[in-house]
């Protein structure tokens, strides 16, 4: 399992030291990579989260638009 880690998240020039503090150092660059997927992920959810609302209240202003509203009306009930 440590070697499908291993070759996924670091490269093997990332690691120069052989033995214990080598094994540490692959222990070390895998948690911090793992980190930044983390980090990734979160920001891409977040982007997701946002998009969706934005196109929900577009839906929203063209429902009302369609009622007979006019565009100073609809901005007042849905601001963009």
């Amino acid at each position: 399992m440590w070697n499908a880690i291993f070759l996924q998240c670091v490269s093997p020039s990332d690691v120069a030291v052989a033995g214990k503090a080598g094994e540490k150092m692959v222990q070390r660059l895998i948690e911090s990579k793992l980190k930044n997927l983390a980090k990734v992920r979160l920001d891409a959810e977040k982007k997701i989260a946002e998009m969706r609302m934005k196109r929900e209240t577009m839906l929203s202003r063209q429902k009302v638009k369609k009622t007979g509203y006019s565009d100073d009306e609809v901005n007042e009930i849905l601001p963009l």
